[in-house]
Protein backbone atom coordinates (compact mmCIF):
# COMPACT_ATOMS: atom_id res chain seq x y z
CA UNK A 1 0.00 0.00 0.00
CA UNK A 2 0.78 3.49 -0.74
CA UNK A 3 0.25 6.49 1.19
CA UNK A 4 1.06 10.01 0.21
CA UNK A 5 0.10 13.49 2.11
CA UNK A 6 1.25 16.95 2.08
CA UNK A 7 0.58 20.56 1.60
CA UNK A 8 0.76 21.11 -2.16
CA UNK A 9 2.14 24.51 -2.26
CA UNK A 10 1.96 26.97 -5.73
CA UNK A 11 4.48 28.93 -3.96
CA UNK A 12 8.14 29.27 -5.51
CA UNK A 13 6.90 27.75 -8.86
CA UNK A 14 5.90 25.04 -7.29
CA UNK A 15 2.33 23.23 -7.32
CA UNK A 16 2.45 19.29 -7.03
CA UNK A 17 3.64 16.23 -5.13
CA UNK A 18 4.28 13.17 -6.27
CA UNK A 19 5.06 9.30 -6.14
CA UNK A 20 6.31 7.38 -9.25
CA UNK A 21 7.13 3.93 -10.07
CA UNK A 22 9.33 3.23 -12.67
CA UNK A 23 11.27 -0.53 -14.02
CA UNK A 24 7.74 -2.63 -14.47
CA UNK A 25 7.69 -5.33 -17.31
CA UNK A 26 5.73 -3.90 -20.12
CA UNK A 27 1.77 -3.55 -20.10
CA UNK A 28 -0.94 -6.18 -21.72
CA UNK A 29 -1.35 -5.11 -25.29
CA UNK A 30 -4.62 -5.91 -24.86
CA UNK A 31 -5.62 -3.89 -21.73
CA UNK A 32 -8.14 -1.03 -22.14
CA UNK A 33 -7.85 0.76 -18.94
CA UNK A 34 -6.22 1.30 -15.14
CA UNK A 35 -8.38 -0.15 -11.79
CA UNK A 36 -7.18 1.80 -8.97
CA UNK A 37 -7.98 0.75 -5.10
CA UNK A 38 -7.91 4.24 -3.15
CA UNK A 39 -9.05 6.00 -0.25
CA UNK A 40 -8.69 10.01 0.71
CA UNK A 41 -9.99 13.06 1.47
CA UNK A 42 -12.16 13.98 -1.00
CA UNK A 43 -9.33 15.68 -3.17
CA UNK A 44 -8.85 15.07 -6.82
CA UNK A 45 -5.66 13.35 -7.52
CA UNK A 46 -4.45 12.32 -10.91
CA UNK A 47 -2.14 9.33 -12.53
CA UNK A 48 0.63 10.50 -14.84
CA UNK A 49 1.37 8.03 -17.09
CA UNK A 50 4.79 8.36 -19.43
CA UNK A 51 6.32 6.56 -22.35
CA UNK A 52 9.73 6.81 -23.08
CA UNK A 53 9.13 9.41 -26.42
CA UNK A 54 8.09 11.99 -24.20
CA UNK A 55 11.46 14.47 -23.64
CA UNK A 56 10.12 16.97 -21.29
CA UNK A 57 9.72 16.72 -17.52
CA UNK A 58 6.65 18.34 -17.60
CA UNK A 59 4.70 16.09 -20.70
CA UNK A 60 2.39 12.84 -19.10
CA UNK A 61 -0.73 11.02 -20.16
CA UNK A 62 -3.15 12.35 -16.94
CA UNK A 63 -6.29 11.33 -15.92
CA UNK A 64 -8.02 12.25 -12.66
CA UNK A 65 -9.64 10.76 -9.72
CA UNK A 66 -11.12 11.84 -6.68
CA UNK A 67 -11.83 9.66 -3.24
CA UNK A 68 -13.10 9.83 -0.21
CA UNK A 69 -12.57 7.86 3.15
CA UNK A 70 -13.54 4.75 2.46
CA UNK A 71 -11.98 2.39 -0.28
CA UNK A 72 -13.11 2.38 -3.55
CA UNK A 73 -12.32 1.02 -6.95
CA UNK A 74 -11.90 3.32 -10.01
CA UNK A 75 -11.85 2.42 -13.20
CA UNK A 76 -9.90 4.81 -15.85
CA UNK A 77 -9.82 3.99 -19.30
CA UNK A 78 -7.05 4.62 -21.54
CA UNK A 79 -9.05 7.22 -23.82
CA UNK A 80 -9.57 9.57 -20.19
CA UNK A 81 -6.14 9.73 -20.18
CA UNK A 82 -4.95 13.42 -22.07
CA UNK A 83 -1.86 14.76 -22.96
CA UNK A 84 -0.58 17.29 -20.77
CA UNK A 85 0.90 19.02 -23.85
CA UNK A 86 -0.63 20.04 -27.25
CA UNK A 87 3.52 19.73 -28.56
CA UNK A 88 3.44 16.21 -27.52
CA UNK A 89 1.59 12.71 -29.46
CA UNK A 90 -1.98 13.10 -28.59
CA UNK A 91 -2.28 9.47 -27.73
CA UNK A 92 -0.18 6.27 -26.37
CA UNK A 93 0.37 2.58 -26.73
CA UNK A 94 -0.13 1.51 -23.09
CA UNK A 95 2.22 -1.45 -24.02
CA UNK A 96 4.81 1.62 -23.61
CA UNK A 97 3.74 2.77 -20.58
CA UNK A 98 7.30 2.95 -19.02
CA UNK A 99 5.87 4.92 -15.35
CA UNK A 100 3.19 5.81 -13.83
CA UNK A 101 2.86 8.68 -10.86
CA UNK A 102 -0.12 8.98 -8.53
CA UNK A 103 0.09 13.12 -7.76
CA UNK A 104 -1.48 15.64 -6.07
CA UNK A 105 -1.34 18.75 -8.38
CA UNK A 106 -2.35 22.03 -9.29
CA UNK A 107 -3.39 24.36 -6.47
CA UNK A 108 -3.20 24.93 -2.93
CA UNK A 109 -4.29 21.78 -0.58
CA UNK A 110 -3.43 19.38 1.59
CA UNK A 111 -3.18 15.73 -0.01
CA UNK A 112 -3.42 12.20 1.47
CA UNK A 113 -4.43 10.15 -0.74
CA UNK A 114 -3.78 6.52 -0.13
CA UNK A 115 -3.70 3.47 -2.86
CA UNK A 116 -4.08 -0.60 -2.03
CA UNK A 117 -3.93 -1.21 -5.64
CA UNK A 118 -3.26 -0.53 -9.22
CA UNK A 119 -4.25 -3.03 -11.91
CA UNK A 120 -4.90 -3.55 -15.65
CA UNK A 121 -8.57 -4.24 -16.63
Amino acid sequence: MLRMQGRVSTANNGGFIQVRQRGFAPWATDASGLKVEAKGNGETYYIFLRTPDLNRFSWSFRATFEVGENWQEIELPFETFKPSSADMPQSFDPARVSSIGIVAYGREHEADVSVRSIALY
